[in-house]
């Protein structure tokens, strides 16, 4: 895939990513071999995958490192991310993502 479809897609990789560490509680997102990336010529936007269903309708996935936080509960982390990336997707194509699926990969915990 190359032109317009692939740089709206980098784009709003690069927006869904954004949106999700500015959540509160992401640590940062997922960088392990094979998880969620999308690439483009020179760039790797990891932890956020972006693709096209048969019927061109767009839907991403966010994978994540969450923070340690004793009272977090990771599902309402998910959600938070998931509401963050659909109003950047809004905001970047029009019409938007069909859907966001979000991964917690794992849970950083501070090294005292």
């Amino acid at each position: 895939m190359n032109g317009p479809r692939l740089e709206e897609d980098v784009a709003l990789a690069r927006a869904i990513a954004s949106a999700a560490l500015s959540v509160a509680g992401v640590a940062h997102l997922s960088e392990e071999p094979g998880g969620a990336a999308t690439h483009a010529p020179g760039e790797s936007i990891r932890g956020v995958a972006v693709r096209r269903s048969g019927a061109g309708q767009l839907w991403a996935t966010v994978e994540l490192v969450a923070e340690y936080r004793p009272r977090e509960n990771l599902r309402d982390l998910a959600d938070r991310v998931r509401r963050a990336a659909l109003r950047a997707a809004r905001e970047t194509v029009p019409g938007g993502v069909a859907g966001v699926d979000v991964a917690v990969h794992d849970v950083a915990v501070p090294v005292e």
